[in-house]
């Protein structure tokens, strides 16, 4: 499966688990103040932390809501946070863009596709629409496709989910601490 970016709490640091393509996880750091029961906070954040996984997986299935083929988003424990991945390559494609290509036909002698069509995604947005296949009929031996902008869906959700881990932690930690 493909890791994208995870996430948790804290600071920066290479995880053991992530891949060693430039994957990174964030650790939780406890600070244990005296007198406090840390059985409660410790399933405040590991509560918080799962909401958090949640989120992220309601975001990724918004930037694929109107795909024909659904990736599958899974999030996976480890010991200070989530992974969120999926082994579809398609997503893939999308969110990290591809290099210019040559497409040949594979199954007949002519490619046969429409030109002019509208995509169903749009570089830096969190979000799918319904898109349009092109209207003018278009029958080639070879294509030369200029390769596809990167949605940047990772980073995007990334970003998003470690702006609301901080407000879910702290109305986790809250109520653990009965504030």
């Amino acid at each position: 499966m493909r890791r994208l970016k995870p996430f948790a709490a804290s600071h920066v640091t290479h995880h053991p688990n992530a891949e060693s393509d430039g994957d990174m996880a964030f650790k939780l750091v406890p600070i244990k103040p005296k007198g406090r029961d840390y059985k409660k906070l410790i399933t405040a954040v590991e509560e918080a932390m799962q909401e958090a996984a949640d989120e992220g997986i309601a975001l990724y299935e918004q930037c694929t809501s109107t795909w024909s083929k659904q990736p599958h988003f899974e999030a996976t424990a480890v010991k200070d946070g989530y992974i969120i991945g999926t082994d579809d390559e398609i997503f893939q494609y999308v969110d990290e863009g591809t290099p210019p290509h040559i497409i040949t036909p594979k199954r007949a002698k002519v490619l046969a596709f429409g030109a002019g069509g509208t995509p169903k995604s749009q570089p830096g947005v969190i979000g799918s629409r319904g898109g349009s296949r092109g209207s003018t009929k278009v029958f080639a031996h070879l294509v030369h496709h200029p390769g596809t902008e990167a949605r940047n869906f990772t980073e995007l959700v990334h970003k998003r989910t470690q702006d609301v881990l901080p407000v879910i932690l702290a109305q986790k930690i809250g109520g653990a601490l009965g504030d």
